[in-house]
């Protein structure tokens, strides 16, 4: 699994990490947004076979080997009915879509009491709003707190876990620092209120 900052010796110790912070609940479907060729779910899958993964990515390239359900689509507009999935995952992909138009989604996909995982990273210095790496923008915690909370959903867990770069350094070399010096780590968990109405008739249009 490709990325900056890895929360543990190895990717399955890395993802029983995510799956101990996330406390998916029991046989609960989880839509996976921005889920390139799935590494996460995979190895959270076989750590939690009970879980059932639904993949989202627009890119039909990575998708095309996974086991999963799948959907080529945009992250903002997932095929698939209102209150679909008891949990959602988001691995650094929130940065390329619009922040409220993504919460909105998210909050539709969740049944209620669904739960949400976010992954991703937020500017060292809290005073920046927004940073943009490679045009992927990466948000303050406050922009994301008050997206998600502007679509209706609860704060659970917010931690920025200690990683000392040397994964990091040891994928991107002497540019770990350059793209990521001045990034840290942070996971966020939150859930659908348990009193939200679901509109079973919507489901969302693909425009890829």
């Amino acid at each position: 699994m490709l990325q900056a900052f890895r929360f543990g010796e190895s990717d399955r110790d890395h993802v029983s990490r995510l799956l101990h912070w996330a406390n998916f609940p029991n046989s609960a479907r989880v839509v996976d947004l921005g889920a390139g060729s799935g590494g996460v779910a995979a190895h959270m899958a076989a750590l939690r076979p009970d879980l059932r993964f639904c993949l989202v990515d627009l890119d039909e390239t990575k998708l095309v080997a996974s086991p999963f359900e799948k959907h080529i689509a945009n992250i903002t507009q997932v095929p698939e009915p209102d209150g679909a999935f008891d949990a959602a995952l988001c691995c650094y992909a929130m940065g390329y879509a619009p922040s409220h138009a993504l919460w909105s989604e998210i909050s539709r996909l969740l049944r209620p009491g669904g739960t949400v995982l976010i992954v991703d990273m937020v500017p060292k210095d809290a005073t920046i709003a927004k940073l943009s790496l490679f045009g992927y923008e990466i948000r303050s915690r406050g922009m994301v707190e008050e997206a998600a909370q502007s679509a209706g959903l609860i704060p659970d867990l917010y931690i920025e876990p200690y990683d000392p770069g040397d994964w990091g350094r040891s994928v991107f070399s002497d540019a770990f620092d350059v793209f990521f010096g001045d990034l840290r780590p942070a996971v966020w968990c939150w859930r659908a209120s348990a009193t939200k109405t679901v509109a079973h008739s919507h489901t969302s249009t693909n425009q890829p």
